[in-house]
């Protein structure tokens, strides 16, 4: 009101007294529900691909793969912090962690608070048996490794194409084979957990942050549903067989060394800007008004992968980041390491005859993207055209999904926490899909957000490929992979 330029210091929710709260820099950073939200406004539950014309290849596994990255990242954070991994929740059970958002609706109130040990109530049409009853069904199609259609056919899951037959089902998008009998398990546990303080709707509250995919993060619930769901998603992979030998090697192709820069994470103070949020008039000038917020970032840092090789090759090559200890400082086995194994880049690279050096920056990753322009930058830049007469060219390959650049490493600890680097490189010619340049870009973070452009997802492997089944550390490593121990430091500059 007195159009003087501001900044007004964000604060996270909660007080030190809440265990969740040495977490709720990931869950409630603003990179963190922008990706959430555009992810799913790529990909919407809605979208009738016969309707509207346009396809959207492996929907149903990028469904699974994108929500299943974010529970393992947030797992990495919470051992960053001296907390267990996240435990799923259960509709017959209590809540434990209650959530307060101290956020507010521009019109319409407070978000709903939850207390602790609060459980699910029904709804007026959703009921909580409902919810165990589907939950029921689709485990059933797992154990059978089939779904019923709406026909009363049954449809094999019993294959690579299982998962995205799955994601259908579960979340579900109008790509489920039978709606009507597996529900929404997805969708309606968002619902009734945004609901849960007025599921009758007594006193009009407004939707919680759950309803709301630009918020949903926030609550730790959100974490512990979508742990819930991804154990359903695991119990089908867990039912496909091992990967063999030839499935994992890269005859005539051995990775010979994996060095890293030193990993450093740190907090920085940054500041958004408020333009959009607040009432503007033209009589006015516009005022310098921001946000600043606590976030988490990195030093920058490249890895260096060398490899041996027969011949001339296409290479597609993998890199995940993994616990090394769980939270008893026990060291993690194999093949429960791979339900926390995040990947963190994957790309295509030229391997020549002889050895070959592939070095890859942790800004070029296939998972994130770099903070977005502001508002008040894009407007500079179309006003200063007009004005000088040029022609300004928007980038519409731009990609708004995507995970966070500085959020690409777990926080890790001051005095240094060590993490599992893992890489595999396979034959790209045999399990590339578009007859396109093997350098052709997609508009970036296609790992978690798949692509937009009219072509298919760029690789036929399953996402998560090698980790995605059970695996037996015996006969799981090959000559074309290679892992080693890696430490990320945390430097606290308060």
């Amino acid at each position: 009101m007195r159009q003087e330029p501001a900044i007004v210091r964000m604060n996270f929710t909660g007080t030190i007294k809440n265990p969740e709260q040495r977490v709720a820099y990931l869950g409630e950073d603003v990179g963190m529900n922008s990706h959430h939200s555009h992810w799913h406004m790529d990909f919407p539950f809605w979208w009738k691909e016969k309707e509207y014309g346009v396809y959207k290849d492996r929907k149903g596994e990028l469904f699974y793969w994108m929500h299943h990255q974010l529970i393992a990242r947030f797992d990495l954070e919470r051992l960053s912090n001296n907390l267990p991994f996240v435990e799923p929740l259960y509709w017959e059970e209590k809540i434990v962690d209650g959530f307060y958002p101290q956020t507010t609706y521009r019109v319409g109130g407070e978000f709903p608070a939850r207390p602790d040990n609060f459980e699910f109530q029904d709804l007026e049409n959703i009921k909580v048996k409902d919810m165990v009853d589907y939950t029921r069904r689709i485990r059933e199609a797992i154990s059978q490794q089939a779904v019923i259609t709406t026909t009363g056919e049954y449809y094999s899951l019993n294959n690579t194409s299982g998962i995205n037959t799955l994601g259908a089902l579960i979340e579900p998008s109008t790509d489920s084979k039978h709606p009507e009998y597996y529900g929404a398990l997805h969708n309606y546990g968002h619902i009734m957990l945004g609901q849960i303080t007025d599921p009758k709707g007594k006193f009009n509250m407004p939707p919680g942050v759950m309803e709301h995919f630009e918020t949903a993060t926030r609550d730790p619930a959100f974490f512990r549903l979508h742990k819930y769901i991804d154990n359903l998603f695991t119990m089908h992979k867990d039912l496909l067989p091992k990967y063999t030998q030839e499935e994992l090697a890269f005859p005539g192709v051995k990775v010979t060394d994996l060095t890293v820069d030193e990993l450093v994470t740190y907090f920085e103070d940054f500041d958004i800007d408020l333009l959009n949020a607040l009432d503007d008039t033209h009589e006015l000038e516009d005022v310098e008004i921001k946000a600043r917020v606590r976030r988490l970032n990195h030093k920058p840092f490249a890895f260096h992968l060398t490899v041996s090789s027969q011949q001339d090759a296409t290479a597609a090559v993998r890199v995940f980041l993994g616990p090394k200890y769980d939270w008893f400082g026990q060291e993690i086995p194999m093949n429960e390491k791979r339900l926390y194994m995040v990947e963190i880049d994957k790309f295509v690279a030229k391997v020549n005859k002889g050895m070959t050096t592939v070095q890859r920056k942790s800004s070029e990753s296939s998972v994130t993207i770099p903070d977005r322009e502001t508002t008040k930058d894009l407007v500079k830049k179309v006003h200063d055209a007009i004005q000088t007469g040029s022609t300004f060219y928007a980038n519409k390959d731009v990609r708004h999904c995507g995970y966070p650049e500085r959020l690409l490493l777990p926080k890790g600890k001051k005095e240094g926490m060590p993490f599992t680097l893992y890489v595999i490189v396979t034959n790209y010619e045999t399990e590339k899909v578009n007859d396109l340049p093997y350098d052709y870009d997609y508009g970036g973070s296609i790992s978690y957000c798949g692509v937009l452009s009219g072509h298919k997802y760029p690789d036929s492997k399953p996402m998560g490929f090698p980790f995605d089944r059970q695996i037996d550390g015996d006969y799981f490593f090959t000559e074309n992979m290679y892992q080693k121990d890696v430490t990320i430091t945390f430097q606290d500059n308060e």
